[in-house]
């Protein structure tokens, strides 16, 4: 019900057959770009006891292209250059990083995040690219449970790959060994791009032996 131009990046299905849709919206009378979230009911219509209206488009950054449910119901959905938790009822969680959002940093630099999952101990995985002032890496971070850097995952939470070319990370999945597999592409700005999968340590380190 919001007049404008809608896209869906990313959705899940709750236990309770719920289900949460994540994107951005563009309000073609004001030009306002935000992200949004969207909660439906199994039969199709809006939850209403999510936010009031069964939506929320505020504080959510410029878009988003994730989404994850935590096994306490909380909600993980980041996009663009933040990462945001809510409540179960649409509120942002405030026991997160204090406001319930948090933008990756390195060197000035912040995440465009991409993807987002959970590990097994509800520590936090998030991946993307970032600038490294010539053109941009794949980015890897993993955050603890309260929003902050998990500083025992590469020293500082954060890993980057550059293959010496363009590098973007699109999505990644965490194996049961804890390793994180992510999946991009490389090259050029023009011309033809290959894809790429790098493949980090549970400690943050590249696997060498893939």
């Amino acid at each position: 019900n919001i007049p404008s131009v809608q896209n869906i990046y990313d959705g899940i299905l709750q236990p309770d057959g719920k289900m949460i849709y994540v994107g951005r919206y563009h309000n073609s009378g004001g030009g306002l770009t935000s992200g949004i979230i969207v909660r439906y009911n199994v039969d199709g219509t809006k939850d209403l006891s999510f936010n009031s209206t069964g939506f929320r488009n505020s504080s959510l950054g410029l878009g988003l292209q994730s989404v994850c449910l935590q096994s306490d119901g909380k909600i993980l959905v980041a996009g663009t250059n933040s990462l945001h938790r809510l409540l179960a009822n649409g509120d942002l969680d405030l026991t997160f990083n204090v406001v319930g959002s948090k933008s990756i940093s390195l060197s000035g630099q912040n995440i465009n995040i991409k993807s987002v999952s959970m590990q097994p101990d509800n520590k936090i995985i998030v991946s993307g690219s970032i600038s490294n002032g010539t053109n941009t890496d794949i980015a890897v971070a993993r955050l603890n449970a309260n929003g902050t850097l998990d500083t025992t995952f590469n020293i500082d939470g954060i890993f980057t790959y550059n293959s010496s070319t363009i590098d973007n990370g699109f999505s990644h999945k965490i194996q049961s060994d804890g390793k994180i597999v992510i999946v991009g592409d490389t090259g050029a700005t023009t011309g033809t791009k290959n894809f790429i999968i790098v493949r980090v340590n549970s400690n943050g380190t590249l696997y060498t032996s893939f």
